[in-house]
């Protein structure tokens, strides 16, 4: 639906993002807005279709989420009302993250007032971090 992005998203941000949102009802009632960027910068042109997230830097900005209301995810952890940025991480192989996934990328949520200058792209580990903070100590939201 044509929409602009949250106003509580620093103007370089929303810059980036389409003014159309996708909206996840419950009910009649929008549960989650998302507005995803109009582009996506590549490091590289993809070799093919199955390795193209080969070709997005960690980190880059994928989008923006508005949380209606407080919810309780999966694991039965809150997620606060707000609006925060989405960027695209590789999941850490560092044994943490086994399970029967078949993917290795995430997009961690974080606040969008957790850096300074909300368009650098911060190394994953920070993300990874202000994800967490934004959520549950130590389990970043994805």
């Amino acid at each position: 639906m044509e929409k602009e992005p949250p106003k509580d998203i620093d103007a370089s941000i929303r810059a980036k993002l389409q003014s159309q949102a996708v909206q996840l009802l419950d009910g009649e009632k929008p549960a989650y807005e998302f507005w995803l960027c109009s582009e996506i910068p590549l490091q590289s042109k993809p070799a093919s279709t199955a390795k193209a997230l080969d070709a997005v830097k960690e980190t880059t900005l994928l989008g923006a989420v508005s949380v209606a209301t407080a919810k309780r995810d999966y694991r039965d952890d809150e997620l606060p009302a707000g609006v925060y940025t989405m960027r695209f991480v590789l999941q850490p192989q560092d044994g943490d993250h086994l399970g029967p996934q078949n993917t290795f990328t995430s997009q961690p949520w974080s606040r969008p007032s957790w850096t300074p200058n909300p368009m650098a792209s911060p190394i994953t580990k920070s993300l990874v971090k202000a994800s967490a903070k934004a959520f549950r100590p130590t389990i970043p939201r994805f």
